[in-house]
């Protein structure tokens, strides 16, 4: 039960004085981890990364080739089981290769979300997207001050990407090469479009996943730029005007 609240805190990004008390039993059950499976200790150490809580003893033995290998044995006799398995494993190890370096526990996802990518196949804009689209050539001077769809170290898709000088002018794509590319007195701007799916159903308040990919594009150097799906609903079609001054305010307030 404790680890099943615990796991809905962390699923909700609710991290508040209580589910720092639920936390801290569950770590005391990790310390008696002999008495849990092998799936209860994954689910309660993604649930504590996801609350920026790192029990780092115990996630060393997650990354542990007997552990690794045991869960994998459990994934082929649970098939039901095992894409969400994955992605808890999957995003336990982006979160710990970014925020723990000093364990030294490599990123080994790549070619897994390389296939998951294949799989899904190309992303599917929405009506959201096309009308930003439409207006940021006017935002920033042109198309080439722009990209689209772009994936980051790790595997976070932006949907779009800008960069400014230190005054606030938008930098042409065109003009940084492989040798220049965004120096270091320039700023790249993450622009995300937070869909439904990104929050709780009928509150806006961000999921646990959508919390750590946020925080994680920002350490990989981003100024992020939400762009909450009800901001963007507000904002009549046939107001093409209203949509552009609002996503000026939005990228050149991030500055």
């Amino acid at each position: 039960m404790i680890s099943f609240m615990l796991q809905t805190c962390a699923f909700f990004n609710f991290n508040s004085e209580k589910s720092c008390l639920l936390a801290e039993e569950c770590l005391k059950m990790l310390e008696i981890s002999s008495t849990l499976n092998l799936v209860e200790v994954l689910g309660i150490v993604y649930s504590l990364a996801v609350l920026e809580i790192f029990p780092k003893e115990i996630i060393k033995k997650i990354f542990s080739m007997d552990f690794l290998r045991r869960l994998d044995n459990f994934c082929e006799n649970h098939p039901r089981l095992k894409y969400r398995l994955h992605e808890q494993l999957e995003i336990l190890n982006r979160i710990v290769a970014l925020e723990c370096p000093e364990l030294d526990i490599p990123w080994f996802h790549e070619h897994f979300c390389q296939e998951l990518s294949i799989i899904k196949g190309p992303k599917i804009t929405t009506e959201r997207r096309d009308n930003v689209l439409k207006v940021l050539p006017d935002v920033l001077g042109g198309q080439e001050f722009y990209r689209t769809n772009q994936t980051t170290p790790y595997f976070y898709d932006i949907d779009f990407e800008c960069a400014l000088t230190p005054s606030g002018q938008p930098v042409s794509f065109r003009d940084l090469t492989p040798h220049n590319n965004f120096l270091t007195s320039l700023k790249r701007v993450a622009l995300v479009i937070l869909e439904p799916h990104h929050y709780c159903a009928n509150v806006n308040w961000k999921l646990g996943k959508t919390g750590v990919m946020l925080r994680h594009l920002e350490m990989l150097g981003y100024t992020v730029v939400e762009l909450p799906y009800m901001e963007l609903d507000s904002i009549s079609q046939s107001h093409r005007d209203l949509l552009a001054d609002y996503l000026k305010t939005k990228i050149f307030q991030s500055i």
